[in-house]
């Protein structure tokens, strides 16, 4: 998927929800760290996820190899190669920010809103405790099947 242009830089949020998925970026230092110079030296001298992830937050906005990179493994990691199908073609419903902003980032679509989770739009299940027989709840306790 051919990488779209980027703003400046993506918001605080969308490097949160990149930095906590330890084969994302450790796939994304990898591969940058196998690149030719200038990209290649700079992230074969570090390793930790803190470090991987504020030469990323710097060479993003000015580095095409680090964009086109970092797109190409949310697409195959993330998105497994079809982003283009969307989120909820994905079978990703309530997605994170984070991973919103790099779905929309990716595809050039505009940014999807959080849905509610289907357990949300589900009619709650309601305790009716007015029917609840106080004596025998008494009694649960005490042979060890109630809380």
């Amino acid at each position: 998927m051919p990488a779209s242009p980027a703003p400046a830089s993506p918001p605080r949020h969308a490097w949160d929800w990149f930095a906590r998925q330890r084969l994302l970026w450790r796939g994304v230092h990898k591969d940058l760290a196998a690149q030719d110079p200038p990209v290649g030296p700079r992230y074969a001298l570090v390793d930790a996820r803190t470090d991987v992830v504020d030469h990323l937050r710097s060479d993003y906005p000015v580095d095409e190899v680090v964009r086109a990179v970092v797109h190409d493994h949310i697409n195959s990691d993330v998105f497994l190669g079809h982003a283009h199908r969307g989120l909820e073609g994905l079978g990703i419903r309530n997605a994170p920010r984070g991973m919103r902003w790099w779905w929309a980032t990716i595809t050039g679509a505009d940014m999807p809103s959080a849905t509610p989770t289907s357990s949300a739009r589900r009619r709650q299940l309601a305790l009716d405790v007015s029917r609840v027989d106080p004596q025998q709840a008494i009694d649960d306790v005490h042979t060890g099947w109630g809380d």
